[in-house]
């Protein structure tokens, strides 16, 4: 799959030798508790390794799209030159019919606030409707995540509904906000925005 590059990020597909910076960002509860309740908590010392040697298979096989984040600005530096967040697109299952094309992130606590992940979802996005021809995306949230919730309304996602989500985070949150993100509506936000599109390399 191709890597992706906006003005502060570049993205490129996670390998196993990401699982050292996942280790180190990703098991933090500020994280994933926004995360399904499949997530193991508390974290495994291993758990980076299984999640990679479950989802690689899928990315070789095309069925999933995962993308490692890492900063410009630290690219050739050896001590933070690394994996600081993820975007995972999950295609949908041609042999199960109620599947459907979903997204989902995580960044590292330091680097919040500073609009990382709405710039890497437009690149990742642009990817998903304008290389793979996916029509539209259903994502879904906690009701609390408000992070998430504005990425979405920034990149076009639309509300479409709110249902129980008792059991399904790792957090104790009752209700989830599903949002569609169609083609068109993606590009709209996107002409809004100023943006230009991945740059895929």
């Amino acid at each position: 799959m191709a890597a992706l590059e906006t003005a502060r990020l570049v993205l490129r597909s996670i390998a196993r030798t990401d699982a050292q910076a996942i280790r180190k960002h990703f098991p933090h509860w500020e994280i994933v508790k926004y995360l399904t309740s499949a997530v193991p908590w508390p974290y495994p010392d291993d758990g980076a390794e299984k999640y990679l040697d479950t989802f690689l298979p899928k990315v070789a096989a095309g069925i999933d799209h995962i993308w490692g984040i890492r900063l410009k600005a630290h690219l050739g530096d050896t001590l933070r030159d690394e994996v600081i967040g993820i975007v995972h697109f999950h295609g949908a299952d041609p042999a199960d019919p109620e599947d459907v094309p979903t997204r989902g992130f995580w960044l590292a606590r330091e680097h919040q606030g500073k609009g990382y992940m709405t710039e890497a979802v437009f690149a990742v996005n642009s990817y998903i409707f304008d290389v793979l021809g996916v029509p539209r995306l259903v994502i879904k949230n906690a009701r609390d995540n408000i992070g998430s919730r504005r990425v979405k309304e920034k990149t076009g996602a639309v509300l479409i509904g709110v249902e129980p989500s008792a059991g399904k985070y790792l957090g104790d949150y009752a209700e989830q906000e599903v949002w569609e993100l169609t083609a068109e509506n993606f590009r709209r936000a996107r002409d809004a925005a100023g943006k230009t599109g991945q740059g895929a390399t």
